[in-house]
């Protein structure tokens, strides 16, 4: 996952020579891991919790209609920061556990640029991740709003 640079928190900072300016103008750190669910945690059966997260593009998509965003979950001991390692590589106790795909090709005539911190243009687009427990399984989705709704895709 891409987060904006923090120059104050010491986990960004392990990895600061590595922050690229993004679309916005602001420095960016990819490989950020942060789990939505923190391992040995006990939940209720009717558990949910929602997650926002934000993309940045350079400009406004052409279409959203294979939108996807992966899960990946930490199999290993202890608690970790990063996706991957030194070398851009997926740690070996990180696995993939699923792919949310939404069509949101709606949502394209409703972006707009904005200006970034040296004068780009870039798009934003917001949208959460909405899991679930069940009885018997996990589940999750995207969801984003359009005007008052909140349309889902599973």
């Amino acid at each position: 996952m891409e987060k904006i640079f923090d120059p104050n928190n010491p986990v960004h900072k392990e990895r600061a020579n590595l922050a690229k300016i993004g679309p916005s103008g602001a420095k960016m750190l990819d490989g950020v891991f942060e789990p939505l669910i923190e391992k040995d945690t006990t939940v209720a059966t009717d558990f949910q919790k929602t997650f926002s997260f934000t993309r940045l593009y350079d400009d406004v998509p052409d279409t959203l209609a294979e939108f996807q965003e992966s899960i990946f979950i930490w199999e290993g001991e202890g608690q970790i920061h990063w996706t991957d390692g030194d070398r851009g590589n997926l740690l070996p106790n990180i696995r993939l556990l699923c792919t949310l795909e939404a069509n949101m090709s709606r949502l394209v005539p409703l972006l707009k640029l904005e200006k970034g911190e040296g004068g780009q243009s870039y798009c934003t687009i917001s949208y959460e991740i909405v899991v679930e427990v069940g009885r018997t399984q996990l589940q999750a989705r995207i969801q984003w709003r359009e005007n008052v709704s909140v349309p889902h895709d599973h």
